[in-house]
């Protein structure tokens, strides 16, 4: 009986958590918010690429569209250019006549195109036949690509050569 006594007592005794328990429970909480945080900063930045290159994409696909419908189609005026101004957010949609639609990227994102790109009326076509034309959108280091053949296919794509 005095065994059990002896048991009852030294259970009664352990009560709470030693310092050095509370320090590696804090410890560990430390490095998953570190953790977390960290991934929540890269998962913001890609989303705000994403998009970026989505409206991208976007404009040029309405520059296209226009070449094929023929909006504002003169004698003159037989294309449709996207201009980008690289290593900023800007770029504009222009037809050399009347139409002038300025756009800029939100975020800090930026662009770089090594050239305009043009669609042709009244196909659409892109003046860059049998090749890839490259349009990147960049963010912190982190790259998206966006790619027009010349067939006028735009997709995005991870890496620079459009596969």
């Amino acid at each position: 009986m005095p065994e059990t006594k002896n048991k009852k007592m030294c259970l009664q005794t352990k009560q709470g958590m030693s310092l050095i328990e509370l320090v590696v429970l804090i410890a560990i909480i430390g490095i998953m918010s570190a953790v977390s945080i960290a991934s929540l900063v890269t998962a913001k930045r890609n989303s705000e690429l994403d998009t970026a290159a989505e409206e991208v994409m976007a404009v040029l696909r309405e520059a296209q569209n226009y070449s094929l419908t023929g909006k504002s189609i003169s004698s003159t005026c037989i294309s449709y250019m996207v201009d980008f101004t690289n290593g900023s957010g800007n770029y504009n949609l222009t037809n050399g006549c009347a139409l002038n639609q300025n756009y800029t990227l939100k975020n800090g994102v930026v662009v770089f195109s090594a050239i305009d790109t043009t669609f042709v009326a009244p196909h659409g076509d892109n003046s860059v036949p049998g090749s890839w034309r490259v349009i990147t959108v960049s963010k912190g280091g982190t790259n998206i690509y966006v790619c027009i053949n010349s067939a006028g296919l735009i997709k995005k794509s991870g890496n620079p050569f459009c596969t």
